[in-house]
C-alpha cells in the first residue's frame, strides 16, 4: 500500500527529517472553515446542554428516563468539546502549519494533546453517548411493555450505575492502544509518529476489528428495533398498551416522553451514519470481504464535516426537549425571568 493512502491517519513521508522509524505526522485541514465552525457549534452545545440539565434537574418528577437524558447531556458537551476545540486550537495558535491541505503538519509539543482529545478520548466519551441512546430505547420499550414490572425494579441508581461501568470499561478499551503510540520531535520540532499510530488508525488493533464494530452494530440494531416497537405501541397498538393505573395527565407525560425518545433515536442515527460506516468498517473488511471505506473518495469528501455532522445531532436535542415538553418551555422561560 503506498504511504499516501495513510495521509489522513498520520503517516507520510513528506521527508527525512523524522528519526528512523518515525513518519511525519500530518492533518487532513482541506476545509479549514469547518472547523471554526465545529468550534463554535460546541460552545452552543456547551451552553445548550447546561440549560437541558438545569431544566431536567427543576422538573418534578426525575424519571430513570431523566437521568440519562442528563446523562446524555453531560456526554454529548464532553465528545463535542474533544471533537472541535483541540484542532481550532491548534490553528489558532499556529500550531498546524500549511492549513487547507491534506498534509499540515503540527508541532511537536503540541500533536499528544490533539491525537489522545480528538482520537481515543472522543470516542470513549461518545461511546457512552451511544450506549445512553441505546438504553434510552430499551428502557422505555421495558416500561411499555413491562410497566408494573419497570416501576417496581428499575430506579434511578441502575442507569447511573451502568452508565459509569460502561465509561471506564470503554475509557480502558480506546485508551489501551494508546500506550504503543510514540511520538518524536524531526529537527524543525514538527511532530513525528511510529508505525503502531498509523496501524491503530488504519488497520486497528483486535478491539477495534471485532469488539468494538459488534457493540456499534448491536447498538444501532438494538436502537432500530427498539424505535420501530415504541412507534408501533403508540400509533397502530395503542390500545394494547397496559400500563399501571395512573391519571390521564400522567398518561399523557408517558406518551409525550416516549416520542421524544423516538425523535432523539432517530436524529442520532441519522447524525452518526458516517461515524457507523467508520467503526464497522474493519468488521465487514475482514468478515464479508467488502471493500475499504477507507479508500473511498466519497467517504474522505464526506467525512471532513463529519464534525458539523455530529455536532449538529448533538445541538438539536435541546430544541428536541423545547418543542415537545410545556414543562421545560416553563422552566427555560423561569431561568430567562431570573
Amino acid at each position: 500500500m503506498d504511504n499516501e493512502e495513510y495521509y489522513n491517519y498520520g503517516y507520510y513521508d513528506l521527508n527525512s527529517t523524522c528519526p528512523e522509524g518515525y513518519y511525519m505526522y500530518t492533518l487532513d485541514t482541506v476545509g479549514s472553515w469547518s472547523f471554526h465552525v465545529g468550534a463554535a457549534m460546541a460552545y452552543i452545545i456547551a451552553i445548550f446542554n447546561v440549560l437541558v440539565v438545569y431544566m431536567f434537574i427543576k422538573t418534578k418528577n426525575i424519571t430513570p428516563t431523566t437521568i440519562i437524558f442528563i446523562g446524555l447531556a453531560f456526554s454529548d458537551t464532553l465528545s463535542a468539546l474533544c471533537l472541535s476545540l483541540p484542532l481550532h486550537y491548534g490553528i489558532v495558535m499556529n500550531y498546524i502549519s500549511q492549513i487547507d491541505t491534506p498534509i499540515s503538519k503540527i508541532r511537536y509539543e503540541y500533536c499528544t494533546f490533539l491525537i489522545i482529545a480528538e482520537g481515543p478520548l472522543f470516542f470513549a466519551i461518545h461511546d457512552v453517548s451511544i450506549f445512553f441512546t441505546t438504553m434510552l430505547g430499551v428502557i422505555k420499550s421495558l416500561a411499555i411493555q413491562f410497566p408494573i414490572w419497570f416501576k417496581i425494579n428499575v430506579g434511578k441508581k441502575l442507569p447511573v450505575s451502568i452508565s459509569l461501568i460502561f465509561l471506564a470499561t470503554n475509557i480502558s478499551l480506546e485508551m489501551h492502544p494508546v500506550l504503543t503510540f510514540s511520538f518524536r520531535s524531526d529537527v524543525d520540532g514538527w511532530c513525528c509518529n511510529n508505525e503502531a499510530y498509523s496501524t491503530y488508525f488504519y488497520e486497528y488493533s483486535i478491539v477495534g476489528q471485532w469488539v468494538l464494530p459488534i457493540i456499534y452494530l448491536t447498538a444501532f440494531i438494538t436502537m432500530i428495533i427498539t424505535t420501530c416497537f415504541i412507534v408501533g405501541k403508540l400509533t397502530c397498538c395503542r390500545s394494547s398498551i397496559s400500563m399501571v393505573q395512573i391519571s390521564d395527565a400522567a398518561r399523557q407525560r408517558f406518551r409525550r416522553v416516549s416520542m421524544i425518545v423516538v425523535i432523539i433515536t432517530v436524529v442520532f442515527i441519522t447524525s452518526e451514519i458516517l461515524d457507523f460506516v467508520l467503526i464497522i468498517s474493519p468488521l465487514l473488511m475482514f468478515v464479508f470481504g467488502l471493500p475499504d471505506v477507507f479508500e473511498s473518495k466519497w467517504y474522505f469528501e464526506a467525512f471532513r464535516y463529519q464534525r458539523i455532522i455530529l455536532e449538529t445531532g448533538m445541538g438539536s436535542l435541546f430544541f428536541i426537549y423545547l418543542t415537545t415538553s410545556k414543562e421545560l418551555r416553563d422552566n427555560l422561560k423561569g431561568i430567562v425571568n431570573m
